[in-house]
């Protein structure tokens, strides 16, 4: 019985695993998850996909995430890997990488009236990057560093 149910465990593991379709983009991989999610909940998926949620470093990182992004999603706000949850004003990506470049919105990050935002979010409108409320849902998107 319990070889049973750690085989259909490892079975679902594996179907999950195998449904993730990462892109090359030059250097690192990305994907898209479609699933509503708080950024942390986010960043916990990403890295149990092996990796971050997607930090940028210029604009072709940018142009390949945007692109990827009006691609799977309809609804094209997505999370990314910023955050200065540890220090307003000082963001940070998740994977430890140099918060290098930037493509802030017109008056971003702003923390929002009232309220603390202190994660980065690609707002598909304006096509930018913004702050919200990390308690919000959005769908996400993972990088990593090589294909596994």
């Amino acid at each position: 019985m319990k070889i049973l149910a750690v085989s259909a465990l490892a079975c679902a593991i594996m179907a999950l695993t195998a449904a993730v379709e990462w892109s090359w983009m030059g250097g690192p991989y990305i994907t898209y998850v479609e699933k509503y999610m708080t950024w942390a909940d986010a960043e916990k998926n990403c890295i149990s996909l092996g990796g971050h949620l997607a930090s940028m470093h210029g604009l072709y990182h940018r142009n390949v995430i945007k692109n990827l992004i009006f691609k799977k999603s309809r609804n094209p706000d997505s999370w990314l890997g910023g955050s200065d949850s540890e220090e307003e004003g000082a963001w940070r990506w998740t994977d430890g990488t140099a918060f290098d470049y930037d493509n802030w919105c017109p008056g971003e990050p702003n923390n929002g009236p009232g309220v603390g935002q202190n994660c980065l979010y690609y707002n598909a409108g304006r096509r930018c990057w913004d702050d919200n409320e990390c308690e919000k849902q959005f769908p996400s998107v993972c990088m990593k560093a090589e294909e596994s």
